[in-house]
């Protein structure tokens, strides 16, 4: 399959971490180097990724990339050098069962 990238200028807030200050879970673990979910939510619909697909995040920092895909149902695997950037993965992407 041929890919054409083209400049996406009105994507440069994404490629920050501001937009996920607001959103539960992701909002966790500030992490400078983090971009938003929402840019992750469009690279999956652009390279048309689903359910039977798996994304690697070689350089998973704070489980953006994961944690997205999860919400979307799609299997992901992250790997990082950094202790609390793969502690703070694990939490962000683990199952929660709240009591009501």
């Amino acid at each position: 399959m041929i890919m054409i990238m083209k400049e996406k200028p009105g994507w440069g807030s994404l490629a920050t971490f501001i937009p996920n200050k607001k959103l539960p879970i992701y909002n966790w673990f500030y992490y400078k180097e983090g971009y938003s979910r929402d840019l992750v939510f469009r690279l999956i619909d652009r390279f048309r990724i689903g359910h039977g697909d798996t994304v690697l995040d070689p350089f998973c920092g704070v489980g953006t990339t994961m944690l997205a895909c999860k919400q979307k149902g799609i299997r992901s695997i992250g790997f990082d050098v950094q202790p609390p950037a793969i502690f703070s993965s694990m939490v962000k992407t683990s199952d929660y069962y709240l009591k009501a």
